[in-house]
């Protein structure tokens, strides 16, 4: 496990300032909960390549992928649900949500533990 240490600075500029961990030679995966510019992120691969992490994949729960979210640059693969609606961004490997808020609300109109679906089987 290694963290990237970003301190926002303001609304549209971020600093990452360290990594804690050891990358080299190894696949990294960074996680996000939202991006839209992917700078957050983008600053983070590029402190995990000069570290000499091999590939950088992006997991993203929800992408709002502005028009400057260049995937094909930075990072070998994004996955991304599809929470929000995408348009135009073919080098997206999208994770439908749907299966688990099928089960969700079948849970909430059965009375059954929604908690449960988050422990794996």
């Amino acid at each position: 496990l290694a963290v990237v240490n970003n301190r926002r600075l303001d609304a549209g500029q971020v600093e990452a300032n360290a990594l804690i961990g050891h990358v080299r030679d190894k696949n990294v995966v960074l996680v996000d909960d939202v991006s839209s510019t992917g700078n957050t992120l983008k600053k983070a691969a590029l402190v995990c390549k000069a570290q000499g992490a091999k590939n950088i994949y992006v997991a993203l729960a929800h992408g709002l992928m502005a028009d400057s979210f260049d995937v094909t640059k930075m990072f070998d693969k994004v996955f991304v649900t599809n929470s929000v609606s995408l348009h135009g961004c073919p080098h997206l490997e999208v994770v439908s949500v749907a299966p688990l808020f099928a089960k969700a609300i079948r849970s909430m109109l059965t009375g059954a533990s929604v908690s449960s679906l988050s422990k794996s089987s």
